[in-house]
Formats: structure tokens, C-alpha cells, sequence
């Protein structure tokens, strides 16, 4: 009985000592989460007074950057006083504030090239939040003034806040007498830009000019609309114009004036135009490249490599692919893509090259008005790689080592000038390589665009410049019919075009 007595006191006492460590279990436990939800607000509250003090110390930095003198300019928008208290700022100037600040003066004193620069030098997140952080606290220090409004908006569209940026334009012409803030109107266009609206983008800009009629920056984005709409290219070469007029040095102006005159057919116009945005481009080098690269790749018909490693029945379904697209969408990429094929065509099987020559002969031949519909394309190819033409200007003009992604929805044939493209993507581009390999290679790319021409009857070709080219000799003089280049194709020119503002 004792013993018994004893195995029940054993297991109260287990029992007790079980549920004891269960409960300090339970509290050790609960502790625990305790001590990590302590832990983590911990963490969480260290980290809000670091970005509160990084911040503060941002505000702080630049209330010192931005001196009681230049505040008060600023908000008088004397901006020749504001770039002569800004005159030791350059694109290499630590502080984003100073950048931006004299960038928007350089706008509204057509000092457009350096505007440019200093918009470009800012495009970092970091800059970028750091002249949002300044402006908004300019805006709710100054409310009542269009000024910081308008600059609060360029933040918030630098950091692509478009519909904020709107609200805060709007504001700012609320602000203005009867709505003519002029920087304002051309920021605010050129928003309706990025967002593809064209009309209201057209309505903004061309009131920023009426109201200052020397605007450059306003005439240049209003012809950079056109471009960037890809439709009006005779108009845009006139908003050009006007803004040449007013700045004359205007890298920007040039490259949309040298594209819009290769929307119009104007190639020889346009090589003398980029020469001249080449020679002013300064930090803007990178936008004259890439476009007379877009131009050359667009225009040219550069072989595309990926041809040559095809099988040779895969590569013959290829050619018999892109002689019907030519045939049944006439465009200058169809074109391109048929002159690639059959360039590859001559170096690997001249018996599949004389048929497709042939088969492009018998169908100019048998459909009516086949051969006006074709011949434009043709000819644009002639011209960018007859001697002296696009394609050795690219290879004397951009960098060795300069590369460009071209993205188009047919695929553009890149060729020498880089390495293969697909269709519909994109294609990373590197150098033109030597001078030398470039004449080679328009000589090339010339002879089997004079085959496509002479399937099509033509005999000489006018090639710009009061020059016309016997294609059976190769040889110039003569007089002939003409079969000048064609306009590019509305909705699919290569160009690219930014906006000064860099809204991008």
C-alpha cells in the first residue's frame, strides 16, 4: 500500500512538474515573440529616423546649395540673373538642385545646347529624388507662386509621376496671368507627349510659341511631335526651322531637321544637316549617332548574318518568304529584308540568285502598277550605298565602338554595322569597323540593289543632288527618268528624338 501510495505521489509529481514546464514553456515562448516584435519595431523605427535624417540632411544640403539671393531670382524668374549666379555650374557639379535650376533658365534664354547637357547630367534616381525633394518643399514654402509649381512638376515627370506632374502644370497656369506660363505650357506638352497625346500636346506647344516667339525649345519640341508621331515630316522641318532661327546652334534642331528631311527623301540635305549636328552635338553625340545608325540600318539593306547559317532549303523558303512580303507589303523593311536574302543568295547559290532576279523581273512584268510601288524602296537603297552615300557617311561618322538597340516591327537588316535581327526585336549594334571594309560593303549591298532596279526596267536612277547614276555601267551623267527617293513610310520611320526635358 505504501508502495503504492508512493508510485501515485510519483506521477502527481510528474505530472505537476510536466504541466509546470509546459507553462514556462508557454511563457518562454510567448517571450520570445515578444522579444522579436520588440526587436523589429526596433529595427523598423531606427530605420525611418535613418531616411527621415538622410532627408533632412538632403533639405539641408540644399537650402545650402540654394542661397537666399538665388531663391528669391528664381521666384522672380529673372533668369538671366539666374544663370549669371549660376554661371560656375556645369553638368559635372555635384549638386542635382544647381543643375536642374540652370537647365530650366537655359530654356527660357535659348542657351539650348547647355540646357541639354545639364538635363542630362541629372538622370539618376538619385538626382532625380533629390530635385523632387527640393521642389516639393519650394512648392509648399512658395504656394501661391507658378514658378514652383511648374518645378515641382518637372520633378514629378522626371521621376515619371505623370499624372501628378499634370495636376501641378495645371496649377501652375492657374497661377499665371491668364494662363501663360511658357515653360510651363512646353513642360506640360511635352508630358502630353510621353502619354501619346498629340493633340494636346500640339495645343500646349504651339501656345508656348505664340506667347514667346522666340522659344527655340518650343519649336523644337513641336517639330519633335511630328517625329515622335512618326507623320508630318514637311511640318516638323519648319518648326525646326523656326527654332534654328532663334538658336541657332541647337543640336537637337539639327537631328530632327536631318530626319525629317530623310522622311521626305532628302538624303543628301540630311547628310550636310547631321554633319552639322555632329559638329555641335557635344554631350548630345550619343542622340546624332544612334539616329544616323537607325538611318543608315533602315535605309541600307545590311546583310543579316543569321541568313548565311541557315540550311540551304530552310534558307531558300526564307528567300521565296521575303520576295512575298516585298511583293505584297512594299515598305522600305520589306525591301531591306529582300535585298539581304538575295545578297546571300549571290554568295552561296547564284542559280537560287538569277531565279529570284527572274521571278522579281516576270512579276514588275505581269502586275499593273507593280513597278511604281516597288521602284521607291529600291531606290532608297541605291542612293544609301552608292558612292558617297549613307553608308559610308555612317562609317566616317559614328564611332568604332558606338552601339545603339533598334527595335522595329518588321525587323531592320543590320549587317556589318552590327550583328543579326529578328523580327520585331531588338538588336544590340557594335561598330561600323574600317573604312575600308564599309566601301567594300556598300559596293556590295550597291550591286544587288542595281539587279533588283534593272528587274524592274530602270536603267538609271536619279540619286540626289542633280546626279543620276547609269546602273547598268555604274557610271554617272546621262539624263533619265526620274526615280528620286520616296518618302518614308509614315507610322515607321527609324527615328529617335528626345525632348530636351528628359521625361523619358
Amino acid at each position: 500500500m505504501a508502495s503504492l501510495r508512493i508510485v501515485f505521489l510519483y506521477a502527481d509529481s510528474a505530472r505537476s512538474k510536466e504541466e509546470t514546464m509546459n507553462c514556462m514553456g508557454f511563457r518562454i515562448g510567448w517571450l520570445k515573440e515578444f522579444d522579436r516584435f520588440l526587436c523589429r519595431g526596433l529595427l523598423a523605427c531606427l530605420l525611418l529616423a535613418a531616411l527621415f535624417s538622410l532627408a533632412s540632411s538632403t533639405l539641408a544640403q540644399t537650402d545650402q546649395e540654394v542661397t537666399p539671393a538665388l531663391e528669391q531670382t528664381l521666384l522672380a524668374e529673372n533668369w538671366p540673373q539666374v544663370w549669371e549666379l549660376l554661371k560656375d555650374v556645369t553638368p559635372q557639379t555635384p549638386s542635382p538642385v544647381l543643375r536642374l535650376i540652370k537647365g530650366h533658365a537655359g530654356l527660357a534664354l535659348n542657351k539650348n545646347n547647355e540646357s541639354l547637357c545639364l538635363f542630362l547630367s541629372a538622370s539618376s534616381p538619385q538626382d532625380r529624388e533629390t530635385w523632387r525633394l527640393f521642389s516639393d518643399m519650394l512648392a509648399q514654402k512658395y504656394s501661391t507662386k507658378a514658378i514652383t509649381q511648374y518645378l515641382q512638376g518637372d520633378a514629378l515627370a522626371r521621376n515619371n509621376q505623370r499624372e501628378l506632374a499634370m495636376a501641378a502644370f495645371d496649377k501652375a497656369l492657374f497661377l499665371s496671368p491668364e494662363n501663360k506660363h511658357v515653360l510651363t505650357l512646353n513642360a506640360r506638352g511635352v508630358t502630353q507627349a510621353m502619354n501619346e497625346n498629340w493633340l494636346q500636346a500640339i495645343n500646349d506647344l504651339e501656345t508656348a510659341v505664340a506667347i514667346w516667339k522666340n522659344f527655340a525649345e518650343g519649336y523644337t519640341n513641336r517639330g519633335t511631335v511630328n517625329i515622335r508621331k512618326k507623320a508630318g515630316a514637311e511640318g516638323a522641318l519648319r518648326w525646326f526651322g523656326l527654332a534654328l532661327q532663334n538658336s541657332p546652334d541647337y543640336c537637337l534642331a539639327f537631328v530632327g531637321q536631318g530626319c525629317a528631311q530623310v522622311a521626305l527623301g532628302k538624303l543628301e540635305d540630311s547628310k550636310k544637316v547631321f554633319q552639322i549636328a555632329k559638329d555641335k552635338a557635344g554631350c548630345g553625340g550619343g542622340i546624332v549617332d544612334g539616329n544616323i545608325g537607325r538611318i543608315t540600318a533602315y535605309l541600307g539593306g545590311w546583310e543579316e548574318k543569321k541568313l548565311i547559317r541557315m540550311a540551304k532549303g530552310e534558307f531558300g523558303t526564307e528567300l521565296s518568304k521575303r520576295f512575298k512580303e516585298f511583293t505584297q507589303n512594299p515598305n522600305q523593311i520589306t525591301a531591306n529584308n529582300f535585298h539581304s536574302a538575295l545578297k546571300v543568295a549571290e554568295k552561296t547559290d547564284i542559280n537560287m540568285y538569277n531565279k529570284a532576279i527572274t521571278e522579281l523581273k516576270t512579276y514588275s512584268n505581269i502586275t499593273p502598277g507593280a513597278k511604281d510601288k516597288l521602284a521607291p524602296y529600291i531606290n532608297n537603297g541605291l542612293k544609301t550605298n552608292v558612292p558617297g552615300g549613307w553608308g559610308e557617311f555612317a562609317a566616317a561618322t559614328i564611332p568604332q565602338d558606338f552601339k545603339f538597340e533598334l527595335s522595329n516591327k518588321a525587323g531592320v537588316n543590320l549587317g556589318p554595322i552590327g550583328v543579326e535581327t529578328g523580327k520585331g526585336i531588338g538588336a544590340g549594334v557594335g561598330g561600323l569597323g574600317t573604312q575600308v571594309h564599309q566601301l567594300k560593303t556598300t559596293n556590295q549591298n550597291f550591286n544587288t540593289w542595281k539587279d533588283m532596279s534593272t528587274a524592274l526596267g530602270g536603267a538609271k536612277v536619279d540619286i540626289g543632288g542633280g546626279q543620276r547614276i547609269d546602273i547598268q555601267g555604274n557610271t554617272y551623267g546621262g539624263v533619265t527618268a526620274n526615280l528620286s527617293a520616296a518618302h518614308l513610310d509614315e507610322g515607321d520611320w527609324p527615328f529617335e528624338v528626345p525632348f530636351a526635358l528628359s521625361y523619358e
